[in-house]
């Protein structure tokens, strides 16, 4: 893939494409990067780097989602990513992590709010009931 003058090699993946970005989220470790000809591991062009997995303080997980993905890393800064499927609407969230070091982003507590408070406006669009709504 060549994004601009960054060629990532990793099959099926497109500039831009935000399922296939989320789908792989902490397994490009050890996958090269060719950055204006030189080649790096993508551990060497993002550091600091803490492979994403759901973190135990948020227990929210999607009831009326098709498909759902929730994770938490540590990509430059502290993150999470969520991304869903409801029927045909694809949602996908960024959301910086507060830390000691970086007060600026949002709290775990405040990340469950905006997910619970996303599944139950979804719920409504669709006219399904949501655990959080019943």
């Amino acid at each position: 893939m060549d994004c601009g003058g960054w060629h990532i090699d990793i099959t099926e993946q497109h500039c831009g494409d935000r399922l296939s970005l989320a789908a792989s989220l902490g397994v490009l470790a050890n996958r090269l990067i060719n950055v204006n000809g030189v080649d790096y591991t993508e551990s060497e062009v993002r550091r600091p780097f803490v492979p994403f997995a759901p973190p135990a303080e948020i227990t929210f997980e999607s009831q009326i989602a098709d498909e759902y993905y929730f994770a938490c890393g540590v990509d430059v800064v502290h993150q999470c990513q969520m991304l869903a499927r409801y029927r045909n609407y694809f949602v996908y969230f960024y959301f910086d992590v507060t830390t000691q070091q970086d007060p600026g982003g949002l709290t775990y507590a405040e990340i469950e709010r905006v997910l619970r408070a996303l599944e139950d406006k979804v719920a409504a669009l669709l006219n399904v009931s949501s655990v959080n709504n019943q």
